[in-house]
Formats: C-alpha cells, structure tokens, sequence
C-alpha cells in the first residue's frame, strides 16, 4: 500500500510539474416540469422534474502552450439532454459519460493534433443553424442541439484530427474516426475521414468546403453515405447582420438514408437591444424512399432586450418531417443571465406536434430551468 501510494504521489508531481495551468469548472441544471398537457379528450396534465445535466470539467496544458488535455464528465437524464417537452426525448434514468477526453499537440503554430473524442463537435461551420440558433447547450427552447441538422460536418468521433494553417486566411482539416474498441482492417481504415478546406476573405466571410466520408464523424447523421458540402459565413458584409448559406450532397445510395441534397440559410440580425433569427432547410430526399420525397422547415424568432432579461420568440412551420401533415410550434421564453455561465429560464410551448408527429389536438407545457457555473 506504501509503494502504492508512494508512486501515486510521484504521478501527481510529474503531472502538476508538466501540466501546470489546471483548471476545474462544472456546472448543474435542475428542471421543473411546471405543467404539460394537451387537449385531447380524457388527458390528463401532469408536472414533474430532473437533475437535468451535471458536469465535471478539467483541463491542463503545458506551459508554453503547446500541449492541452481536456477531460469533461458529464450526468444527464439522456445522453444529449434534449428537451423532455411533449416527449421530444422523454428519456427517464441518468447516463454518466466522458463527453469530452481528448489531448491536443501543437508542435509549431501552424499544425495542431488532436487524439480522443470531443462531444461538443469539430469543423462543422453552420453553426447558426445548429446550437447557434439558440445558443443553449441545455435549454427549454424546443429541440435546442437540432441534432438531424448538420449540413455535413459537426466531427465528435473517437479518432484522430490535424489543423494545417498554412496562412491566416487558409485552413485545412484532417480527421479520422478510429475504433475504440478493436481494430479496423487497413482496407476500410481510410473510409471515415473527413477533409476540410477554409477560406477567409477579409470583410466578406469564409468559405469552407468538407468532404465527409461514410461514417466520418458521429452516430447522428447520413450513415454510410459519402458527402461533400459547400458553406458560406459572413458577418461582415452588412453590419449587425450574421448569415449562412449552404448545402450538402450525398453521392453514395443508402436506402434508410438517403438524402442526397440538403440546402440551407439562416440570419441573425441584431439592431441593439432587439434581433431576429431565421433559418430554413429544403431537404431533397431519393425516390427509393418510400416515405415523403422531400422535408421543409422555417424557423423565425425574434428576441428583445428587456433590461432584467431577454425575451425569445421561436416559431417554427415544417412539412415533410412526419408524412405530409404541417407541423408548427410557438415557443418563447425568457433568458436571465447571472454571469459565468449561471441562468434562469422560464418558457412556454403550444404546438400540433407529440412525440415528433403531428396531432389533430393542440399540446403545451410550462417549463423552467436554473443552470448554475462554477
């Protein structure tokens, strides 16, 4: 037990001496389920709750920089922690997991190295239209990852990656998946990479082109099918104005999957303390699809500064997502910020939609949510 701890006690000064910047930070949401219900005919409303999410997060590096390791230990009633509103998810029981353990090696300034997994995502550049949207990791707004809405990147696989920066405007990535468990034969070994170039062009935004091969990046979207994706971001042509543009197309059949082109624009306009936020996909779907050949989605939400917090304003109108029936929700809610991360929501939903369907009776719910940082 002695030589035990004795070697312990060295581990821990070897590491504090190479990785002397260490910072520990977590954060915890609760949830209060203040009422859901909708109107059908002998429904009942109920209430409830969750210790939302939980997370542990270190991280350390090297003195002069060059060398990083993040570890982020994360509890939560599912393992994206997506809404509970009208069973969007509906998971019950906690998931423990280390959504982030990874390490980064930047040997000279213009090459970085990454080994592990990052839950968070890697080089997908639509992020207006994903988390940017709402701009919650964990939130009461309705659907806040917008998970199925990747555009082609969005890299959170346990493998490899390289950033080259030849020249400030101009970045290449480079990634591959790995298996953690196991080992993959060298004949498939080179299938799931994902190749990315980026270009800056000063006072007019960045193109980016990706390669995504079939089962490059994480479990969510597109399956086997290879893609390669077009997007624009620019947030300097019109000021106060942040918009995006883009589409992918998918150029190897998978008959469960087959989305051969998704097209996609969002804005985000700010005229001080008042904004609004838009984004729209058109999702062209293959005939060997026996379902809808085709998905459309409109998201608008305008938000307002009021001074002791801020007011949001999601709307959203979608076909094609459940049949041919229109789906359609209104979602606001307010946003206090505490600051260093700590917040107070309180929101509403009324929609046409349960379980991800469409209904001929109208559902809602109250929903508030405290996140506390440290």
């Amino acid at each position: 037990m002695k030589k035990i701890f004795a070697i312990s006690l060295v581990f821990a000064l070897v590491a504090s001496a190479a990785f002397a910047q260490v910072a520990v930070g977590g954060s915890v949401e609760t949830r209060w389920i203040m009422l859901e219900g909708d109107t059908a005919d002998d429904s009942e409303v109920g209430t409830g709750g969750s210790i939302h999410a939980g997370v542990i997060h270190m991280s350390g590096g090297s003195d002069d920089g060059t060398i990083r390791g993040v570890l982020q230990l994360t509890a939560a009633n599912d393992e994206h922690a997506g809404p509970t509103i009208n069973g969007a998810w509906g998971q019950t029981g906690y998931n423990l997991w280390f959504e982030r353990a990874f390490i980064t090696w930047r040997p000279i300034d213009q090459l970085e190295l990454f080994l592990g997994h990052d839950g968070n995502g890697k080089f997908e550049p639509s992020g207006l239209l994903r988390w940017g949207y709402h701009q919650m990791p964990r939130g009461i707004s309705q659907e806040a990852w917008d998970a199925h809405h990747y555009l082609v990147a969005n890299w959170e696989g346990f493998g490899w990656a390289a950033t080259i920066r030849p020249i400030d405007a101009f970045t290449l990535n480079f990634a591959m998946n790995l298996p953690n468990q196991g080992l993959r034969s060298y004949e498939d070994a080179f299938d799931p990479i994902l190749v990315q170039a980026g270009y800056n062009i000063d006072n007019v935004g960045n193109i980016t082109f990706t390669y995504r091969g079939p089962g490059a990046g994480n479990y969510w979207n597109f399956g086997n099918q290879s893609r390669l994706g077009l997007i624009f971001n620019s947030n300097s042509l019109v000021e106060g104005l942040d918009f995006v543009i883009g589409g992918s197309f998918g150029f190897e059949e998978d008959v469960d999957l087959d989305d051969p082109l998704w097209i996609a624009l969002g804005f985000h306009y700010t005229g001080g303390d008042w904004g609004i936020k838009n984004r729209n996909f058109i999702r062209i779907r293959g005939m060997e699809v026996d379902t809808n050949d085709s998905q459309m989605r409109f998201d608008i939400m305008p938000w307002y500064n009021l001074g002791f917090a801020v007011a949001y304003f999601d709307i959203r109108v979608q076909m094609g997502y459940a049949g041919d029936e229109l789906q359609w929700h209104f979602n606001p809610y307010l946003r206090k910020d505490f600051g260093g991360g700590s917040q107070l929501r309180f929101g509403g939903y009324v929609g046409n939609t349960i379980s991800g369907n469409p209904a001929d009776d109208l559902n809602f719910a109250l929903v508030s949510t405290v996140i506390v940082s440290f």
